[in-house]
This record gives structure tokens, C-alpha cells and sequence, in this order.
């Protein structure tokens, strides 16, 4: 049984090993580019939620 476990551990740290982590700079640049494409999509979101909010409350206003 410890030896069947050594080994699974012995597996999990060659793995860790062969993992190529990303440079600090592409992580910085990846993360620039996330955030900008959430704002910009904030942005956009919220002007469609504008829009539909005025155009229901020129109907309502209409109706009522």
C-alpha cells in the first residue's frame, strides 16, 4: 500500500515538474487584456440596460 501511494506522489511531483508556468510579464499583459475586455463589455452591457430601461419607461409612460 505505501508503496502504490509512494509512487502516485512520486507521479503527482514529476508532473508538477514538467509544468511550463507562464512569465511574469504574460501574466501582467493576459491580465491587462482581461480586465480591459470587462470593462469594455461592462460598458456595453450597461448601455444596453440603459436603453431598454428608457425605451420600457417611454411605453409605460405611453400606456399609463
Amino acid at each position: 500500500m505505501f508503496n502504490s501511494l509512494s509512487n502516485w506522489v512520486n507521479g503527482i511531483a514529476t508532473e508538477i515538474k514538467a509544468i511550463s508556468w507562464p512569465s511574469r510579464k504574460r501574466v501582467y499583459n493576459d491580465t491587462v487584456i482581461v480586465v480591459i475586455a470587462l470593462i469594455i463589455s461592462g460598458t456595453i452591457l450597461g448601455l444596453i440596460d440603459f436603453g431598454f430601461t428608457e425605451l420600457f419607461k417611454m411605453a409605460i409612460s405611453k400606456i399609463g
